[in-house]
């Protein structure tokens, strides 16, 4: 036999649960399943079920609650690889693709193309997702474009032993720096980097992550 305890906490269960419509089928098939179901009598169960149809009653399921206590997603945003960057070039450019090549030491694309007239502009590649083009800008040009002249910097991440050669190649083509080596932050984190102005004023950041180093 159940003690009271037990008794009123069965009883504390069904009225919520018949109230939520956990409950469907006829309560005396639910006490049923109950252990030692003789302390309630059919009489007081219908009674009690019927008081609950009484009152206005709450659609609820199994999902609806998982909707409600399940928090929203986390915010996806789109991942993308920057494919090239024009630079327009007010000399030759060649001259400037000249600069990149000698000094970052990147691999020239489309130069014989572009002397042969056959393609409008030369590149450097970066890296295997991204190149470099340099554009001819006309002087007659009543709407020259834009490029790259309202930019702060771009910035390339290389391996510490590419930025070590990197600062010999500089020194060696007399190419000054920015100021001296610096830590600052990037999209990897916090890295070492130096600033360089190409033949066209613009400026170029290298770094290299030492925890990736």
């Amino acid at each position: 036999m159940f003690t009271h305890f037990q008794h009123y906490k069965y009883m504390a269960f069904i009225v919520p649960a018949l109230r939520l419509g956990v409950i469907t089928h006829q309560p005396t098939t639910f006490l049923h399943n109950l252990p030692n179901n003789r302390c309630f009598s059919t009489r007081s169960v219908k009674t009690l079920y019927s008081a609950c149809q009484s009152r206005p009653t709450i659609s609820f399921s199994l999902a609806s609650q998982e909707s409600i206590t399940s928090q929203p997603s986390a915010m996806s945003y789109m991942n993308a690889d920057l494919d090239h960057i024009a630079l327009d070039c007010k000399s030759d450019p060649l001259d400037l693709l000249d600069f990149y090549v000698s000094v970052f030491n990147f691999e020239p694309l489309k130069v014989e193309e572009f002397k042969a007239g056959t393609f409008p502009f030369p590149s450097v590649r970066t890296s295997a997702k991204t190149i470099l083009d340099f554009f001819a800008t006309s002087k007659d040009d009543p709407n020259p474009p834009k490029g790259l002249r309202q930019s702060n910097h771009f910035c390339f991440a290389v391996s510490k032993s590419d930025w070590d050669e990197l600062r010999v190649r500089l020194k060696e083509k007399k190419v000054d720096t920015m100021g001296e080596p610096k830590e600052r932050s990037g999209a990897r984190g916090d890295g070492v980097s130096i600033y360089v102005k190409d033949p066209e004023e613009n400026v170029v950041e290298f770094r290299y992550y030492p925890h990736e180093a």
